[in-house]
């Protein structure tokens, strides 16, 4: 790959003149002739061993006949196009030709079959392969269009679809008669009934499927040259995985391997379906952040259960460790749980302990491990990644690794969350253990963890005034960038200075009665929000400019967009009541929950009631989280604190003092993230806590009289 690399650089070099580069491509395009809207093109694709040779190869043929064409401007980007996480209609478009005209493109392809016949690369789904060529690929579509579109010669507009399998327009017909394509029998379909799909990458894709015994079965397929390098290939990885089911087949913790096979130009393996829910599904339902801290009850019941399954999956691991087994990719995808057992599903990147085999999970490990995790052995390493999903199942604290990479956050925050509900000391110190990466067996560490929930006493945290004391002095002025917000802030702080231009030039045009321009820049300003939170943004604007100009339509437009939102966007359940994102997803932050309530109480005080005394009630409830994924105002807990002190100041909620204070103990280990403070680049946050500080103080002042 070095001397791909050098010659690409000598290319670039020699033909700088013609050449530009556009993403991940270098553009070679002569003076003349020019090339057509649209029509038919040439994709050539490569492996990491026959790169160079194919660009030598078809960068002299492309030049020396003044024919434009495009190629992967870097070994990295040549490393990406074979990898696991490219889009499958990109695959393995190495080099591609824009011929001048169909007879030019016929030319084109019949020459290079010539030259490229012996060679290997990845099959290009989106194209046709010529003839038996399985680097040499064509399709129709668009080449000086940059819209993505197409025009048929009676002028009707279409969109060049870019799918992961060949397709033309219907007024386009193949003009290669010598291509035509045999379908041999398939093992696959012979063998296995009802297979559908269960996801794609560019490696394959995973089938449920049943045998001829109609036992339901997990089909993995492995498509040829595509990997990291020579080495690390699809198939290699599916084959290598085989072997380990085999290896770990007395172990309980694997899927039984049913069969391998190849087939075609891929390979499959099949193993028996393990009937479940995987580790990520169930922490999506069982999180003890979604019950109240004071429900001890409920905490006790979701307690053992998370627990019980915490200590399955360590004993799954341990066993599979006890077979000299690192399984790599460790993450909450890749382990079924069952009633009675967690069951590993994924040991495509799986080695033996002192193998050299780095496998692809190290890139991709998201948010389960830290900064130091290079530095620990291989048992270590597993060790970490165990830790920070067992993290994941009790609350969210690990999330912060993607601000904080030292972890020093996410187990402070998990500490937090431990000593807040209570929780057994022994879990957080098993937990802060794995995360240093030991080597203790992991059946042990498991035996550690209390199974029945029993109140722990953690020490008291320090106080509100000593957490910000000497950094937040109440200046009088607060520069809030988001119209929006300091709308919000505005109607609910009118003593306080907040400053906002734009804000002042929505109010300058409202009273001009230049609506016009007014909707323009809103709609500049909230049009690329979700609908709900475009809702609740218009609504905000509304009240504000009504407040400011007496304008009775403005209320009129709040009005109606809040009674929308009631009627179209809420997600209720038994205990909760929340706006919706989307239609799966529902947040409780002020960018949706929070400030939709705000709105309300908003509008009742200018006489306009919308949700019922109990309705308001359940969504204050549903919006009291003390351990969101993060920390800011729009949406994260900053905003929440500002608004549970909005309603203890309306009467509508029975928030202590302290249950405020609790609040922010973990806004300060947010703020105060390791190795760095997180306000030190963000000046508008900090303007943003320096007002809800004020607003506490204030609050905490007047009761204390």
């Amino acid at each position: 790959m070095k001397k791909f690399n050098q010659k690409l650089a000598r290319f670039k070099q020699e033909q700088s003149f013609n050449i530009y580069e556009k993403n991940r491509y270098c553009y070679w395009d002569p003076i003349l002739p020019m090339l057509p809207v649209q029509g038919w093109k040439i994709h050539i694709s490569c492996f990491f061993d026959n790169s160079t040779a194919i660009f030598n190869l078809v960068s002299s043929y492309c030049i020396s006949n003044s024919i434009s064409f495009k190629f992967i401007k870097s070994e990295n980007d040549l490393t990406f196009l074979l990898s696991k996480s490219v889009a499958r209609a990109d695959s393995g478009k190495f080099i591609t030709i824009y011929p001048q005209d169909e007879d030019q493109f016929i030319a084109i392809i019949r020459s290079l079959y010539i030259q490229l016949k012996n060679e290997n690369g990845p099959y290009i789904l989106s194209d046709r392969r010529y003839l038996d060529c399985r680097v040499l690929y064509y399709r129709y579509g668009s080449i000086t269009r940059t819209d993505g579109l197409i025009s048929s010669p009676d002028g009707k507009i279409m969109a060049d679809n870019r799918l992961p399998f060949y397709q033309t327009p219907n007024f386009v017909h193949d003009i290669l008669p010598e291509n035509t394509v045999t379908n041999g029998k398939s093992k696959l379909l012979e063998m296995y009934s009802n297979v559908s799909a269960l996801r794609f990458s560019n490696y394959g894709g995973t089938y449920e499927a049943f045998n001829n015994l109609k036992h339901p079965v997990i089909i993995k397929e492995a498509r040829s040259f595509t990997g990291i390098d020579i080495f690390n290939t699809a198939i290699n990885c599916r084959k290598r995985e085989a072997n380990f089911l085999q290896v770990l087949s007395k172990t309980q913790a694997v899927p039984r391997l049913v069969d391998s096979f190849t087939d075609w130009e891929n390979f499959y393996l099949v193993e028996d379906s393990v009937d479940g829910i995987t580790l990520k599904k169930f922490i999506g339902v069982h999180n003890l952040a979604f019950i109240k801290k004071k429900n001890s009850f409920e905490i006790a019941r979701e307690y053992k259960t998370i627990v019980t399954k915490i200590r399955l999956l360590l004993q799954c691991v341990q066993n599979i460790h006890d077979k000299n087994v690192r399984i790599n990719d460790i993450n909450t995808s890749n382990f079924i749980i069952t009633s009675t057992k967690v069951v590993c599903i994924d040991l495509e990147d799986a080695n033996f302990f002192n193998e050299h085999w780095l496998g692809q999970a190290e890139t991709r490990s998201g948010l389960a491990i830290n900064s130091n995790y290079i530095h620990l052995s291989e048992l270590g390493k597993e060790s970490q990644k165990l830790g920070y999903i067992i993290m994941d199942m009790i609350s969210s604290a690990n999330y912060m690794l993607s601000q904080d990479e030292s972890g020093q956050t996410s187990i402070n925050l998990f500490r937090e969350f431990c000593r807040q509900y209570q929780l057994p000391r022994q879990l957080f110190l098993v937990v802060e253990r794995l995360i240093a990466g030991t080597e203790s067996p992991l059946n042990l560490l498991a035996n550690k963890i209390p199974e029945v929930y029993s109140l722990d006493s953690w020490k008291n945290h320090n106080s509100i005034g000593s957490l910000f004391s000497g950094r937040f002095e109440d200046d009088k002025k607060y520069h809030i960038d988001n119209p929006i917000m300091a709308a919000l802030l505005r109607l609910e702080n009118p003593k306080k200075n907040i400053i906002n231009h734009l804000l002042d030039s929505f109010v300058w045009l409202a009273r001009k009665k230049d609506f016009m321009d007014l909707n323009t820049r809103i709609e500049q300003v909230c049009g690329h929000e979700e609908q709900s939170q475009t809702e609740i943004s218009y609504s905000i604007i509304s009240l504000y400019l009504y407040k400011m100009t007496a304008i009775n339509k403005f209320l009129r437009v709040a009005s109606n967009y809040a009674q929308k939102i009631y009627q179209n966007n809420l997600y209720e359940s038994e205990n909760e009541c929340l706006v919706l994102i989307d239609e799966k997803t529902a947040s409780p932050y002020v960018d949706f929950t929070a400030g939709f309530m705000r709105i309300l109480l908003i509008l009742k005080d200018f006489g306009i009631q919308i949700v019922s005394k109990m309705k308001f009630q359940k969504m204050v409830n549903s919006i009291d989280k003390n351990f969101p994924k993060n920390w800011h105002y729009e949406n994260g807990l900053l905003g929440l604190i500002d608004s549970f002190i909005t309603f203890k100041e309306s009467g509508v909620s029975q928030t202590t003092i302290h249950e405020l204070e609790e609040k922010f103990q973990v806004l300060n280990i947010f703020i105060n993230s390791q190795p760095h403070n997180l306000l030190s680049a963000k000046p508008q946050q900090y303007e943003e806590i320096k007002l809800v500080i004020a607003r506490f103080n204030f609050l905490k002042n007047k009761e204390d009289k």
